[in-house]
C-alpha cells in the first residue's frame, strides 16, 4: 500500500535527514550566511538565514542577493519554484521564483 508521502517526490537524493543536509552545508556559501535547514515535509524543505550583518545591504534592509542565495539553495530538480522569505512574524519579506534545469553529470 502507498501513502500519501511515500508517493511524494523526493526533494533530495535518497533519504536525507536535516543533520544529513545540515552537514552537506558545510563549507559552501550557506555556512557563512548562516543558512540552516530546519524541516522537511513531503514536498518542502523550510530553512532559516539570519537578517544580520552578512544579509544586510547598506540601507539595512535584507540583501536581494541574500534573498537568491537562500531561494535557489531550497531548490531542487524542477521548472519552477515559488520561494516565500518571512521574518520571525511570519511577515512576508520576499517572494523569489526561479526556474532551473538541473542536468545530469555525465562522467
Amino acid at each position: 500500500m502507498t501513502t500519501p508521502e511515500s508517493s511524494a517526490p523526493r526533494l533530495f537524493r535518497g533519504n536525507r535527514s536535516l543533520d544529513d543536509l545540515n552537514a552537506l552545508s558545510r563549507d559552501t556559501a550557506m555556512a557563512p550566511l548562516g543558512i540552516v535547514f530546519t524541516e522537511i515535509g513531503p514536498d518542502f524543505v523550510r530553512a532559516t538565514m539570519p537578517v544580520d550583518a552578512r544579509t544586510r545591504q547598506p540601507y539595512g534592509l535584507l540583501h536581494g542577493g541574500a534573498s537568491v542565495l537562500l531561494a535557489e539553495t531550497l531548490g531542487r530538480r524542477t521548472q519552477v519554484w515559488e520561494i516565500r522569505i518571512e521574518d520571525d512574524l511570519d511577515r512576508l519579506v520576499c517572494v523569489s521564483r526561479l526556474t532551473l534545469a538541473v542536468i545530469a553529470h555525465r562522467g
